[in-house]
């Protein structure tokens, strides 16, 4: 290797090394900058259930009786020694408002009771409707309808997988479901979605 070609390694490596110290600091920088502009968890989780309660009360109002809200979301469990994995709801917002729900009784429920729910909401668009007089409706949740005093209710996933979640609203009484209550539940379900996604970040 003559002096040309050794003086041009020597710079190469040079420009190299100095290229990554700057991307290492450039990271250190942006790390720090993320720090400053993103929310705290805390802050997250307020404005999620301030959303949930936001929507509970407007749902209230349009239906003219008694509603709940509630945002779910789902976790792995433990394992079998086959390798079956047992999967749960966690009730991470909850309303209680009316008294329907407590973090105590859903905290962990088992995915298997209610998978035919699970099923129907993940091969569904966005959404479903179930009710204690219909029959799409599977017993499992019929029954869980009944213990929380609830005619009806209209959960919408937060996306394609129901595995990312979902936003339930819970009525006492039968009411038709208009386009625009649709809208209105869609709205603050992308809302509460975006500000989840940016705790996972």
């Amino acid at each position: 290797m003559n002096q040309t070609n050794l003086q041009n390694l020597i710079e190469v490596f040079i420009m190299a090394m100095a290229a990554l110290i700057v991307n290492g600091k450039l990271q250190k920088y942006w790390k720090l900058f993320k720090i400053k502009i993103k929310p705290h968890k805390a802050d997250l989780k307020y404005q999620i259930n301030q959303l949930t309660k936001e929507l509970e009360t407007r749902m209230s109002e349009r239906m003219g009786c008694l509603v709940c809200v509630n945002v779910w979301q789902f976790e792995n469990g433990t394992q079998s020694m086959a390798g079956y994995v047992f999967e749960y709801f966690k009730l991470i917002c909850h309303q209680s408002t009316h008294g329907f729900f407590t973090v105590q009784m859903y905290d962990r429920v088992r995915v298997e009771p209610y998978i035919e729910f699970v099923k129907q909401l993940n091969d569904a668009d966005s959404c479903v409707i179930n009710s204690v007089n219909d029959e799409r409706t599977s017993d499992a949740h019929k029954s869980l309808l009944n213990e929380l005093g609830l005619k009806m209710a209209f959960d919408m996933k937060f996306n394609k997988d129901v595995y990312k979640g979902f936003v339930s609203v819970g009525l006492a009484e039968y009411k038709p479901i208009e386009p625009a209550d649709i809208s209105l539940v869609r709205e603050y379900t992308i809302a509460i979605y975006n500000r989840i996604k940016v705790l996972a970040a």
